[in-house]
């Protein structure tokens, strides 16, 4: 909105130019050029009302062919081509409009201060010249209207896509309850059975982690240190069901936990991956590596794969991907290389 409004203000001052300087200069300067009027064959008084009658000319011919230019574009903008528009515009405005005022405003002129007197072929001189002056004028603000609507196609466009870009993530936002409920439920179904009374723990636990959820779940951005958090809450609740069979290192003071944003929950979806892609137990325990390096956290621990993976839908990474790029423009790093997985997650300067 704000740029719409520079390109008013801009054609505003454009007007205003026109007005207060051209169109009093050309009233003065045309009857000059052509030689309609001849400052010493009248008196003062008279060639006061001359230039101010030439100069009311000159504002009837601008104002007029402004009202006609707009109303021809209000009219056409639709359907008909800008080629076609400028034509016309031009032959209403030029060949009809410019011509038949012009033409009697001087013929006017001659009849009250020359007496019946006429110069037709000053008139005629005079005339050409304000419509060559009119057609300049004219191109001058067609150049300004397409370099206008060029702009305003633009911001639409990047409105457009502004939209676009909120109502995809907040589809994409709308993914990870369900998603995190799914597996935390499955965890909780397998300790009910088998470990109640840290059921009872894993469910309080759960509460402290899914309140984040809550209240995060609304937010681009959180501080890295408030996700780390989080991450290591959620960890514990892995650490439960799992023992000493998962490992969750942080190698992330807290000054520089404290100067960074993140996309939320969005370690966790990583955590979960490494746990539910690879093979690990108390005699080889899975660990995992958060550390933060040229403006990403990455994420690394190296590839056990389970003889039987686990069926995966793919959406907790698919969903990061998306979501990082929307909120930072930026791209998360995967690389699976010398029997590792890592996986670097854009972070911005607080």
């Amino acid at each position: 909105m704000a740029d719409l409004t520079a390109n008013t203000t801009y054609l505003e001052k454009i007007n205003q130019f026109f007005l207060y300087a051209v169109v009093p200069l050309l009233g003065i300067t045309v009857p000059n050029i052509t030689g309609i009027i001849v400052n010493s064959h009248y008196n003062w008084w008279q060639l006061i009302l001359s230039y101010g009658f030439f100069m009311l000319t000159s504002f009837l011919v601008w104002k007029g062919n402004m009202l006609l230019v707009k109303n021809i574009r209000k009219q056409s903008e639709k359907n008909t081509p800008a080629y076609y528009r400028i034509v016309f515009s031009y032959f209403i405005s030029t060949l009809i409009y410019t011509v038949v005022l012009s033409g009697a405003m001087l013929t006017g002129w001659y009849f009250i201060f020359n007496g019946r007197a006429f110069n037709w072929v000053a008139i005629s001189q005079t005339t050409a010249l304000i419509v060559f002056c009119v057609i300049l004028i004219n191109t001058i603000y067609e150049i300004i209207f397409l370099r206008q609507e060029m702009e305003d196609s633009f911001l639409k466009m990047r409105l457009l896509e502004m939209d676009k870009i909120k109502a995809e993530l907040t589809s994409l936002k709308s993914q990870i309850d369900p998603h995190f409920i799914f597996n935390s439920l499955n965890t909780l179904s397998y300790l009910i059975t088998g470990k109640p009374a840290i059921a009872k723990i894993f469910n309080e636990t759960l509460a402290k982690v899914y309140r984040y959820i809550l209240v995060y779940k609304d937010e681009n951005l959180v501080f890295l240190k408030e996700e780390l958090e989080f991450v290591t809450n959620y960890f514990y609740l892995i650490s439960i069901r799992y023992e000493q069979a998962v490992n969750l290192i942080i190698e992330i003071p807290d000054t520089k936990a404290e100067n960074y944003l993140i996309t939320p929950v969005s370690l966790q979806v990583l955590i979960e991956n490494a746990i539910k892609h690879n093979d690990f137990s108390k005699k080889e325990p899975l660990t995992v590596f958060l550390s933060v390096q040229s403006g990403f956290v990455t994420v690394n621990n190296r590839i056990r794969k389970k003889e039987y993976a686990e069926a995966s839908s793919g959406i907790g990474l698919n969903n990061l991907k998306e979501r990082s790029f929307l909120i930072t423009n930026r791209n998360i790093i995967i690389t699976n290389e010398h029997n590792e997985f890592t996986v670097r997650v854009p972070i911005l300067k607080s």
